[in-house]
C-alpha cells in the first residue's frame, strides 16, 4: 500500500489552509503568506501542526466596559436583542452580528433606518446599502424623520472597501441593507 502525498498551502499568520496557491489568504486576508508544504495524508494529523485556540477563563472574566449596550430605546427592539431590566443587559451588544431577516416589503429597511436613528443620535453609524442609492434612503430618512448628521452611507457592494470604511471611521453600528448584495 502506498502513501497518498499532497501538497497544501498554509497561512504563516493564521494557520489556516488551502489546496491550492493564492496571492491572499482567504481566512486572514494577508498577501503572500501561503506557503507550500508536502505532508503524507496517513500521518497529516502529525505533520502539520496548528496552533490551538485561545482558551479563556470565564471566572476570571470581568465585565468590561466595552461590552455595554447600545440602547435604541425601540422598547421590544432592546427587549428582543437583550432582555429587559437593568438597563444595561438590554440593547445591542457591541461586536455582536444580528441578521434580520423576512419578506420583501415587511419593513426591514423601515425598521433599521430606526434603529440607525436611535443609534445616531450618540454615536457614528455606517448605513451601507448594495440596493438602494444615496437618494432612496435619504427619501426613507426624511419620511421617518431620521437625523442623518450622525449616519454616514456607502453605496457599495464590495465587502473589502466596506470593511476599509468601518475602520477608518471606527462606527458603534455599521448596517449592511442587505447582505445578499454583498
Amino acid at each position: 500500500m502506498s502513501n497518498k502525498i499532497q501538497t497544501v498551502y498554509i497561512c504563516s499568520n493564521c494557520d489556516a489552509q488551502s489546496p491550492k496557491w493564492s496571492g491572499r489568504c482567504l481566512e486572514c486576508g494577508g498577501w503572500g503568506t501561503l506557503q507550500m508544504q508536502t505532508v503524507d495524508q496517513k500521518t497529516a494529523d502529525k505533520t502539520i501542526a496548528v496552533a490551538p485556540a485561545e482558551i479563556i477563563d470565564l471566572e476570571k472574566l470581568s465585565d468590561q466596559a466595552e461590552n455595554r449596550r447600545l440602547i435604541t430605546n425601540i422598547q421590544e427592539l432592546d427587549r428582543v436583542l437583550g432582555g429587559g431590566p437593568p438597563a444595561n443587559e438590554a440593547g445591542i451588544m457591541p461586536g455582536s452580528l444580528i441578521l434580520l431577516g423576512g419578506e420583501p416589503g415587511i419593513g426591514k429597511s423601515t425598521l433599521v433606518a430606526q434603529i440607525a436613528d436611535a443609534v445616531a443620535r450618540n454615536n457614528l453609524v455606517i448605513y451601507a446599502s448594495g440596493e438602494e442609492s444615496a437618494g432612496q434612503i435619504k427619501v426613507r430618512f426624511d419620511r421617518l424623520g431620521v437625523k442623518a448628521g450622525n449616519i454616514k452611507f456607502l453605496s457599495e457592494t464590495n465587502a473589502e472597501k466596506i470593511i476599509a470604511a468601518i475602520k477608518e471611521l471606527k462606527p458603534a453600528l455599521v448596517i449592511i441593507d442587505s447582505i445578499q448584495t454583498i
